[in-house]
C-alpha cells in the first residue's frame, strides 16, 4: 500500500508536470502583452477564503493576450492568518501580523474551450509555526483541478481538491455559480454575486463529512488608470452557514467577513516579463462560537500582501 509520503510525492508531480506542459505549450503560442488589463483578484486555492472562482481563471486567460487558449499564474503572499472557512487555523486571533503569520504560494493554469474552462492549480502553506509533516516549512500542499461553464452571465463551476496536511489529507468538491451583473443596476459597476456549496468528501484524521456554503459579493471599482499603473478597489463580503461538525462544532451560521482589497496591474514592468500585479487587503470577520469552537476569537481582523505573475 502507497504511504502518505508517496502519495503526496506522486500528486505533486504530477500537477506540476501538467503545470509545466500548458506553461510550455502557451510560451510557444507566443503571449501578447495585457498591460492594458485592469487589475483583479488572482486565483487562489479553495483552502482560503478567497477561494478560486472561475471569474479569476476568465481574467487570466485574458492576461495571456488575444487568441490565447492557455494561461497561468503564479502568486506569493505573506498573511497575518490562515483562514479557512472562517477557522483561524494557526490561532493568530487579534494578533495582526504576528508570531503566527505565514507564507502562500500558489500556481494556476487555465485551458479556454468556450465556454467550457478547464483548470488546475497547486498550492502550499509555508511557515514554522509547528513542525512541518511534509517537510522543510510546507505545512500544507493543495493539488486541485475543475472545469467551468459560462451561459449568458452565469458560470457554473466544479473542483476537486486534495489537500495533505498534518499526516493525512483532506478531500473537497466544490460547486459553485457566479453572475455578472455589470451595468444591470448600476452602469459600469457590479456586485459580482456567487454561491458556493463546499462539500467534503473525506475527512482529515477525525474529520466528519460536512459542507459549508457561503453566499458572496464582490464589488469593485477601477480608482485609477495610468500609464504605469491601474488601481482597483474591491469590497468583498461573505455569509456562510455549516453542517452539523464542518468545524468541530454545531450546524447554522458559521461566519460573517467584510474585506477591502487594493490591486494594481504593474504595467511599468516590461511585457516580455509578463503581467505583473500587486495587492494588499484586510478582512474583518466575525465567527460563530458554537459553530466555530476552537477559535482564540470570535472577531479578528486579517490582512494580506502578494504579488503575482500572469502569462
Amino acid at each position: 500500500m502507497m504511504t502518505l509520503s508517496e502519495q503526496t510525492s506522486r500528486n505533486l508531480t504530477l500537477a506540476l508536470a501538467i503545470g509545466a506542459a500548458l506553461a510550455t505549450a502557451h510560451t510557444g503560442a507566443g503571449a501578447a502583452s495585457a498591460q492594458s488589463q485592469s487589475p483583479s483578484d488572482d486565483i487562489v486555492a479553495p483552502n482560503v477564503d478567497r477561494p478560486a472562482g472561475p471569474e479569476g481563471v476568465a481574467d487570466d486567460i485574458d492576461a495571456a493576450g488575444p487568441g490565447s487558449k492557455i494561461s497561468g499564474d503564479i502568486s506569493l503572499s505573506y498573511n497575518s492568518h490562515f483562514i479557512s472557512y472562517g477557522g483561524d487555523v494557526w490561532g493568530g486571533g487579534d494578533d495582526f501580523f504576528g508570531s503566527q503569520s505565514t507564507g502562500f504560494v500558489t500556481a494556476n493554469v487555465a485551458l479556454d474551450l468556450a465556454p467550457f474552462t478547464v483548470h488546475a492549480g497547486i498550492w502550499s502553506d509555508i511557515n514554522d509555526n509547528v513542525e512541518a509533516e511534509i517537510g522543510g516549512e510546507i505545512q500544507e500542499i493543495d493539488i486541485y483541478a475543475g472545469v467551468s461553464y459560462t451561459v449568458a452571465d452565469f458560470t457554473l463551476d466544479a473542483t476537486y481538491q486534495e489537500w495533505y496536511y498534518a499526516g493525512d489529507e483532506e478531500r473537497i468538491v466544490d460547486l459553485s455559480v457566479s453572475y455578472d451583473d455589470t451595468g444591470k443596476i448600476i452602469e459600469n459597476f457590479a456586485f459580482n454575486p456567487s454561491f458556493l456549496a463546499h462539500l467534503r468528501v473525506d475527512g482529515n484524521g477525525g474529520q466528519e463529512k460536512a459542507e459549508a456554503y457561503v453566499l458572496g459579493i464582490a464589488p469593485s471599482y477601477t480608482l485609477l488608470e495610468s500609464t504605469n499603473f491601474d488601481v482597483a478597489l474591491t469590497i468583498p463580503a461573505s455569509v456562510a452557514f455549516f453542517s452539523d461538525e464542518f468545524q468541530g462544532g454545531d450546524s447554522g451560521f458559521g461566519y460573517v467577513a467584510v474585506g477591502a482589497s487594493l490591486s494594481s496591474a504593474l504595467k511599468f514592468i516590461p511585457a516580455e516579463y509578463g503581467s505583473w500585479s500587486g495587492n494588499v487587503g484586510v478582512t474583518y470577520y466575525h465567527t460563530d462560537d458554537d459553530a466555530i469552537p476552537n477559535n482564540p476569537e470570535s472577531d479578528f481582523l486579517t490582512g494580506s500582501v502578494g504579488i503575482s505573475l500572469a502569462f
